[in-house]
């Protein structure tokens, strides 16, 4: 008779913001696993406490506030080797007293754009992805043989908003592209948004770009490899066993197609947004909805599951 699985050990988790929007992150002390990471303070959950209980208790011992207001966030099941983990992220929406890190070994006030470049427990990033991406992904048409049009409507569409955007010019020989990224990422910067360059992580790192865009086919190459050279890791994904090797891979998130029917894949048969709903639901990375999508379509996206919505047509602002 097979021995019977032990419960997951359900952990809560806080997310505590300032008056400018930064949040707060504790770094683990020495002689604790995961010593010198940084994450969002919490603990385990008593028998008998409620989420926002234990979150209060918690954040109490470890801060020396005391939560008023808590509202769920996420929720996440991590295995681990013989122990699964529940953790709950809650935002907390009040509190009083000031922090001070009776429990860490320091407490720092980050903007949510941070938390991508500090190192955290792999439990924690998927919380500080949700934190720090936008929820719209646009994605640059072929850049053709105009440049210097090309990053013009590349700034338009960065001024229209957008925030996170992937270089995608699979027509541009090597040499080509890297300059073009090179021009594209200076006036990302220039706006506070995120690069990400399709389909080469190498390039992608030399020319100082947030990260790469992995294509389906490219799902061999897995995030440890992909992060030593350039940060952010995505992916294309069109179906469950697509999402499933992403997942295996560590992607920071993916985009799911088609969700819709679009002119530019006519014949391929659309996911529609209960199936959008059904895989969604078995990710822990955020998931951005592909393939006929309109700015006025977040709203029905993020209701189905999706963190956010991707395109070009509907999201790139022509010269």
């Amino acid at each position: 008779m097979s021995e019977r699985a032990a419960p997951a050990i359900r952990v809560v988790a806080g997310v505590i913001r300032d008056e400018l929007g930064r949040v707060l992150i504790a770094q683990r002390p020495p002689g604790k696993a995961h010593a010198g990471l940084w994450e969002f303070p919490g603990g385990k959950v008593e028998p008998g406490e409620s989420d926002h209980e234990a979150l209060g208790r918690e954040l109490d011992e470890e801060l020396g506030i005391r939560v008023a207001v808590s509202l769920p966030l996420r929720r996440t099941l991590w295995h681990y080797p013989g122990l699964d983990v529940e953790l709950i992220v809650l935002e907390v929406k009040g509190y009083r007293g000031e922090p001070e890190p009776r429990h860490a070994a320091a407490l720092r006030w980050v903007r949510p754009l941070e938390l991508l470049s500090i190192p955290m427990p792999e439990a924690d990033r998927p919380t500080a992805l949700s934190l720090a991406l936008p929820r719209i992904y646009a994605i640059t048409p072929e850049p053709g043989v105009d440049h210097a049009a090309f990053l013009h409507a590349f700034e338009r569409t960065l001024i229209s908003g957008v925030r996170l955007i992937q270089l995608r010019a699979r027509q541009l020989g090597r040499p080509a592209l890297g300059r073009l990224a090179i021009a594209a990422r200076e006036i990302a910067q220039r706006h506070g948004a995120l690069l990400l360059l399709n389909g080469d992580a190498e390039l992608a790192s030399e020319t100082g770009c947030d990260g790469v865009h992995l294509r389906s086919t490219q799902l061999t190459l897995g995030r440890a490899e992909a992060r030593e050279r350039c940060g952010l890791v995505a992916a294309s994904c069109h179906d469950g066993a697509e999402l499933e090797r992403a997942r295996a891979l560590g992607v920071d998130f993916a985009t799911l197609s088609p969700v819709c029917a679009t002119r530019s894949h006519a014949g391929v048969p659309a996911l529609g947004w209960l199936r959008l709903a059904e895989l969604c639901a078995i990710c822990e990375f955020p998931v951005y909805a592909l393939g006929g999508m309109a700015r006025g379509d977040l709203d029905m996206a993020e209701q189905h599951g999706a963190f956010g919505i991707a395109g070009i047509s509907s999201f790139w602002a022509p010269a």
